[in-house]
């Protein structure tokens, strides 16, 4: 069997559940979804909208154990892991992918000895394309440039409030903020926060935060902001 090697989940090697990954394995490509406006008989059109989805992933995992038993229990120690999103990093090409997983697949004995059973299982996910996280600090009015290519990508906006009152960040005006509180408009996990505490109720805002490809102004009332996301890959 042929190994990819160094597969992790949430940073944690196959290993630890006593598996690991075939290079019999296919990432899809992001669906888009547009919506066009032709005329009846007309050779031109108006892109109305424009919408992207989730890359289908397909992994096949071997899992390997002193007996039939412990497999099937370490491959039920994984499968508890991917009941929740998850983190996939794939060394082969070099990215990771925020995924959440459709199918575990049936259990398909290849091998059983006195001292080692193997079993076998395609798992299914679907997910985002993505790179190592970054954060920058820039000044409030400043630009950050996005390494995405995705046309949006989700962002965690961070910064002081020097004096007490109301507070802008990004799109969200904060209000009866105290001076010196740590202000938060969070796309990624989308809260809005004040101290960490929930700020939802004194907070005007129509969306949460999120970049585009290229430079991005970043819109606070004193900086510098924090400015935290995952360059996410068409």
């Amino acid at each position: 069997m042929d190994i990819l090697q160094d597969v992790t989940i949430n940073g944690a090697p196959l290993a630890d559940f006593g598996g690991a990954a075939l290079l019999d394995y296919s990432i899809g490509e992001t669906p888009f979804s547009p919506e066009i406006f032709q005329g009846l008989n007309r050779t031109s059109f108006e892109l109305l909208k424009n919408s992207f989805g989730l890359r289908e992933i397909r992994l096949t995992f071997v899992f390997t154990g002193a007996d039939l038993h412990a497999v099937k229990l370490n491959r039920s120690r994984l499968n508890s892991v991917l009941f929740a999103p998850v983190d996939l990093f794939i060394p082969d090409d070099g990215f990771f992918y925020r995924a959440v997983c459709k199918e575990t697949g049936a259990e398909e004995l290849i091998g059983q000895g006195e001292t080692e059973a193997k079993i076998r299982a395609e798992y299914k996910l679907v997910g985002v394309r993505h790179g190592a996280s970054v954060s920058v600090s820039v000044a409030a009015g400043g630009a950050v440039n996005c390494l995405s290519t995705m046309p949006y990508t989700d962002v965690k906006l961070t910064a002081t409030a020097v004096e007490a009152g109301s507070f802008t960040l990004g799109e969200a005006v904060f209000s009866s903020v105290p001076a010196g509180a740590v202000v938060c408009f969070d796309g990624i996990n989308k809260l809005v926060t004040v101290n960490g505490q929930n700020w939802a109720l004194n907070t005007v805002f129509t969306r949460f935060p999120a970049l585009v490809p290229g430079n991005n102004t970043i819109t606070a009332t004193a900086g510098p902001v924090t400015v935290q996301y995952e360059p996410c890959y068409v």
